[in-house]
């Protein structure tokens, strides 16, 4: 089995390609989602509610618009909350991959797989450019926040230009994307 990570940038579009690929019958593990059902854990809740605070958590999990806030705009909070997440993740991405052993590749998609360290885990990188102003809108319209917003988010990734040193294939997601293009550079991309 060949493990893939695809990455990219918020807004980059990763997570139209992952779903590209699982139309064809790839599997793929979901980091960000998976992270979000972390909350529900009650050691996880519990180390969150005493770090940051009860009013980032709801019924259901998070309180998305308060973890942002709080995330975004404290360097500790967001360090604290990646070093309990991903481990956390990281055990979900060991039990789902022995759920599919047979397959010949699976894809890992995750917006901070380099810098969450878990890129170590894959045998090939994957990265998903996009120009700046497309990723812009694209989270506008995603998200419903301003623009000041989303280039503070983008601020605190990698930058592509880091993100490339990693990378196997890059795919530029812009006027000339097409995804049969990017089904032959992935092919070619496992038989290098």
């Amino acid at each position: 089995m060949i493990k893939i990570g695809l990455t990219g940038g918020i807004g980059s579009g990763k997570s139209t390609v992952a779903k590209v690929f699982e139309i064809l019958g790839t599997p793929v593990f979901y980091a960000d989602d998976v992270a979000k059902q972390a909350y529900s854990d009650p050691t996880i809740r519990e180390s969150v509610a005493s770090h940051i605070g009860n009013h980032v958590l709801s019924e259901k999990g998070v309180n998305k618009e308060m973890m942002r806030k709080e995330i975004f705009s404290n360097e500790k909070n967001l360090a604290f909350i990646n070093e309990l997440i991903h481990p956390w993740v990281a055990a979900q991405f060991a039990s789902w991959r022995k759920q599919h052993l047979k397959q010949p590749y699976i894809i890992k998609e995750a917006a901070i797989l380099i810098e969450s360290g878990s890129f170590k885990e894959c045998d090939k990188i994957i990265l998903v450019t996009a120009p700046m102003e497309q990723r812009i809108s694209s989270v506008a319209r995603r998200d419903n926040i301003s623009k000041e917003e989303i280039e503070k988010r983008i601020a605190l990734q990698m930058s592509d230009a880091e993100r490339t040193k990693y990378a196997d294939l890059i795919l530029k997601n812009d006027n000339h994307f097409s995804m049969l293009y990017t089904i032959l550079q992935f092919d070619n991309m496992l038989k290098a």
